[in-house]
């Protein structure tokens, strides 16, 4: 039975204020550890055959670890594609309206 034993925030600034500090593009990677001196990032590397965080033995990171990406894309036309078709599949997910009789 998988149930949540721990719970993390990652913000994400994609701000475009002078004071923040923007993500740029590349691969960033987020390691879930019980406390800041348990993780050394020397002594761990991106293995990309396996894709996993492991140390100088190969071993995989005994921690939740997370890999994620940054891109440039065509966003707004994504989204608005995107939203017409979720739109669409809504509409006719949904049962046919019966004319009322009056």
């Amino acid at each position: 039975m998988n149930r949540q034993i721990q719970a993390f925030d990652l913000g994400l600034d994609f701000a475009k204020n002078q004071t923040s500090i923007r993500l740029r593009r590349g691969s960033y990677v987020v390691v879930q550890v019980p406390g800041k001196a348990m993780w050394r990032w020397e002594d761990w590397s991106f293995d990309r055959s396996t894709m996993s965080v492991v140390d100088g033995e190969g071993n995989a990171a005994p921690y939740n670890v997370i890999v994620f990406g940054v891109a440039e894309s065509g966003a707004t036309a994504a989204r608005s594609a995107a939203r017409k078709g979720g739109l669409a599949a809504l509409e006719a997910s949904r049962p046919a309206r019966q004319p009322s009789s009056s």
